[in-house]
């Protein structure tokens, strides 16, 4: 099984750049024209978060028609720049969402022997994100029942990743989900997250912490482990590829969307045999 992570695009209403620089929307399309192209095929797309700059029906109009024709079902879980009503109205669940007293909507999505988990971080109004008392319980539950591994997605990393300028944004209970995590650690094989706008890898209570790149924009390395600075560039659109196996192992792969040169050929051997060069 295959699962696309694409993260934190930050779609705009067609026509309008990003900070009236960034054309956010064409950059997107050039990720998903690379993978198209290169990428096995999704069972399954994770949107994790931060799917608009500001949340409008037009921006993710345009991201779900984009989407359309990888034909897969897309999950897309809210950033602290999304609306939970806009968002589901355009992404449908593909498994099964639970609405909690809180207004969040985690959801549980059955991949073949696998379960993912995907948490809703958003708090209205604020940067930063949390869980709440009330999911944290139903993860707890969910991860109980779930018969075969399991994958957790969430926007906000639950660490500090040492990006002064994002952890400050991070999430406020962090301590609470790593004491659930770590109840439950057998089953599940990563925690994938996003918000970052950098690949980051990691380990959060004992089990890896894949933070995918964004599609928008990047957090510049000057941004890393320095204050004060905001340093945002444009490196190529990225995502993370993710295959869960049959025999409950998950392997991920970074996606980078070029130019790349080549393929090239193997060099012609030399008089001895071995590759010239």
């Amino acid at each position: 099984m295959w699962l696309w992570q694409l993260s934190d695009p930050h779609i705009t209403v067609p026509g309008r750049l990003l900070w009236e620089a960034i054309d956010v929307n064409a950059r997107l399309l050039r990720l998903l024209t690379h993978l198209q192209r290169h990428a096995p095929p999704p069972d399954l797309v994770l949107l994790s978060g931060d799917l608009v700059a500001t949340p409008e029906p037009a921006a993710y109009a345009f991201l779900a028609q984009a989407l359309a024709p990888l034909t897969a079902p897309c999950l897309a879980i809210p950033g602290n720049h999304d609306d939970r009503c806009q968002l589901a109205a355009a992404f449908p669940a593909p498994g099964e969402t639970v609405v909690l007293e809180d207004g969040r909507r985690p959801q549980r999505c059955v991949l073949g022997a696998w379960t993912l988990l995907a948490l809703d971080t958003l708090v209205v109004g604020q940067r930063s994100g949390a869980l709440g008392a009330t999911q944290l319980a139903w993860l707890e539950d969910e991860l109980a029942r779930a018969p075969g591994p399991v994958v957790l997605a969430l926007h906000h990393p639950p660490r500090a990743l040492g990006l002064p300028h994002m952890d400050r944004m991070g999430l406020a209970d962090g301590a609470a989900l790593a004491a659930v995590v770590a109840r439950h650690r057998p089953r599940i094989r990563a925690l994938l997250a996003g918000h970052l706008h950098r690949l980051a890898i990691t380990c959060f209570a004992g089990i890896p912490l894949l933070v995918a790149p964004s599609s928008a924009f990047t957090c510049g390395e000057e941004m890393l482990a320095r204050e004060p600075v905001r340093h945002f560039i444009t490196d190529p659109p990225a995502a993370l590829l993710h295959h869960l196996g049959d025999d409950g192992e998950l392997v991920s792969f970074p996606v980078i969307a070029g130019p790349h040169p080549g393929p090239f050929g193997r060099p012609p051997a030399g008089p001895q045999g071995a590759a010239s060069g």
